[in-house]
């Protein structure tokens, strides 16, 4: 099969302590579909879907990452684009995600809310 040289695309791989957990949380809660999820020499890895993004996640010690904490809300882990965004927040509220910032219509004209995921990530999702 030859690659489509012209097709680009981006796949963040994030370390997680608990992989198996994460996917189970990605699927359940915010719709995304499980490509993989398996366990290798370097430990497990979960590949997830949603929209064309694909998301991969595999074990790291979150101590040996963790990241300037005042600044924690001001920026995100990880940043979605996702169409029917009032229905994938709806959707988040009920299964009782802890939201960040509630969705809020910008002034560029963008509907876009920020929300914890079960690894303490902040997540940002624009549509």
């Amino acid at each position: 099969m030859m690659k489509d040289s012209n097709k680009k695309s981006f796949k963040p791989q994030l370390h997680v302590e608990d992989v198996h957990k994460t996917a189970i949380f990605y699927r359940d809660v915010l719709n995304f579909t499980i490509l993989e999820l398996s366990e290798s020499t370097n430990g497990p890895k979960a590949i997830l879907e949603r929209d064309g993004f694909v998301i991969t996640f595999v074990y790291g010690n979150i101590q040996d990452q963790l990241h300037d904490q005042k600044n924690k809300y001001t920026g995100c882990d990880l940043h979605l684009f996702l169409p029917s965004l009032d229905e994938f927040y709806e959707n988040i509220i009920r299964k009782k995600v802890s939201i960040i910032k509630d969705i809020e219509l910008q002034l560029y004209g963008n509907l876009e809310f920020s929300f914890v995921d079960c690894n303490g990530k902040n997540v940002f999702v624009g549509d």
